[in-house]
């Protein structure tokens, strides 16, 4: 088994459902993305117009961040995902400048959503998932994966431009997409292998 995800930006509207979707399953505070949508604008005036770029962690299959980690707390499972230890992280940061997609968060004090007004009911219950002084970044959800369920920002893209699976497994939908169409990563150049791929039509 070997997860990827593959990206539509045909399918995008930049509604940013994914972004929030991830900050309320992560229980990040304002400024700590692990999934964000880069809006650029394209063309020439007056024939222009908006593109949208999904991002998050591409899942490399030869990560830098595990090369630059010396706790061994950034780690990759069988399954591909890369995950981050928080009990090994030192919170040194090397992963962070490591990674070519800053993919990667450092997690600082958490600050209120609406400043001035104290912690939300939701921001007290859900900041402590990530500690204070380590890496953060995406993993997929993989606490959702092993429910049987998927990524949360899969689940709420109203575009449904995100497509999750198996790239092992012939007869799922990712393998098919990748099969049949002309798809792309971010900075081949890296030379990371990225498991996040994207497409248009």
């Amino acid at each position: 088994m070997k997860y990827g995800m593959v990206i539509n930006k045909s399918h995008c509207v930049g509604c940013h459902s994914c972004t929030i979707a991830c900050l309320q399953r992560n229980g990040n505070s304002p400024g700590n993305y692990f999934s964000k949508v880069h809006i650029t604008e394209k063309g020439t005036f007056p024939n222009v117009e908006l593109d949208y770029s999904p991002v998050l962690c591409n899942q490399c299959s030869l990560p830098r961040c595990v090369e630059a980690c010396d706790t061994g707390a950034s780690q990759q499972l069988d399954n591909g995902i890369m995950i981050i230890d928080r009990d090994l992280c030192n919170g040194c940061q090397m992963c962070i400048m490591a990674c070519p997609y800053s993919a990667r968060v450092y997690i600082d004090d958490p600050i209120e959503r609406f400043p001035g007004q104290g912690f939300a009911a939701f921001e007290e219950a859900t900041y402590p998932q990530q500690p204070v002084g380590t890496s953060g970044k995406c993993d997929f959800c993989l606490a959702l994966l092993e429910a049987g369920n998927e990524p949360a920002c899969v689940h709420t893209c109203v575009g449904k431009a995100r497509v999750f699976g198996d790239q092992e497994d012939p007869n799922s939908e990712i393998s098919k997409i990748l099969a049949s169409e002309n798809t792309f990563v971010l900075d081949e150049q890296a030379g990371t292998e990225p498991n996040v791929y994207y497409y248009t039509r």
